[in-house]
């Protein structure tokens, strides 16, 4: 499909609008974000649509939605919104930057990889990921679904990341290294320990926090 409505009046929104128009070959009609939170009818000179009611503006068939709700609460509202798309019988879009080397055995569906992404053979790559420019999987790594990967993060080979999980920038996780759903890796970090579900790594020497990670995220205001 050649017209995209893109879900999210962020920054990020605006980001995406912008790579969508120059490379994609695709058109951005509008934004949609759930009608209680509207607060103006125009985001930088598109319209704004209420999501629960897209289908009353087009047909089904006529558009898809580029998700572009970022890591807040662990990334859980991006995954909400997934559910939503899919309840509604709204069709998801993908973004590739075209500049993403991609050998992947496989990509899901919803995935937003910006500029120099590197997938190496026989990685595999779920649903509604984010991976932010010069990110790198290694070769025959398992991503899940609905994590965000910030820019110039880099994994070794067979390295498995769960779901929900946010990787900050430029860190760097060992070959061989297990990442549990929901996990928080703090800037900068080097981590050469698996993590459990909800565990938070930060420093040089892999420290695993026993905090929750959306509690961190909240606390940090990292939203």
């Amino acid at each position: 499909m050649s017209r995209v409505i893109i879900f999210g009046t962020s920054e990020f929104s605006k980001l995406m609008r912008w790579y969508v128009e120059h490379d994609s070959g695709r058109t951005v009609v509008g934004f949609a974000a759930n009608e209680t939170h509207i607060k103006e009818n125009e985001f930088y000179g598109l319209p704004v649509f209420s999501f629960e009611k897209l289908s009353s503006y087009f047909h089904s068939d006529e558009f898809e939605v580029l998700v572009t709700a970022g890591y807040s609460d662990m990334n859980e509202l991006r995954k909400r919104i997934f559910t939503e798309c899919r309840a509604r019988g709204y069709a998801i879009a993908s973004f590739v930057h075209s500049t993403v080397i991609n050998r992947a055995d496989r990509i899901g569906i919803g995935n937003i990889l910006l500029e120099n992404v590197r997938l190496d053979p026989f990685c595999c790559l779920g649903d509604g990921n984010i991976l932010m420019s010069d990110s790198k999987i290694g070769h025959e790594a398992t991503i899940g679904d609905y994590n965000f990967i910030s820019g110039d993060v880099r994994t070794g080979g067979n390295v498995s990341i769960g779901d929900n999980c946010f990787i900050g920038m430029r860190s760097t996780i060992k070959d061989g290294i297990s990442i549990g759903d929901k996990t928080l890796i703090g800037a900068a970090t080097y981590v050469s320990k698996n993590s459990e579900k909800d565990s938070v790594i930060i420093s040089q020497d892999s420290r695993v926090l026993p905090a929750k990670s959306s509690l961190v995220m909240r606390a940090a205001r990292i939203t």
